[in-house]
C-alpha cells in the first residue's frame, strides 16, 4: 500500500465488510424462511 493511504484503506475494507455482511443476509434469508 502507498504510505498516507490508511484513510482509503479503511474506507475500502469498511465497504468490503458492508458487502459481507450484506451477502450474509442474503444467505440467512433462506435459511430463516424455511426455520
Amino acid at each position: 500500500m502507498l504510505h498516507g493511504s490508511v484513510l482509503t484503506e479503511d474506507a475500502v475494507n469498511t465497504s468490503l465488510g458492508n458487502l459481507q455482511l450484506a451477502a450474509n443476509m442474503v444467505d440467512a434469508g433462506p435459511a430463516m424462511g424455511r426455520a
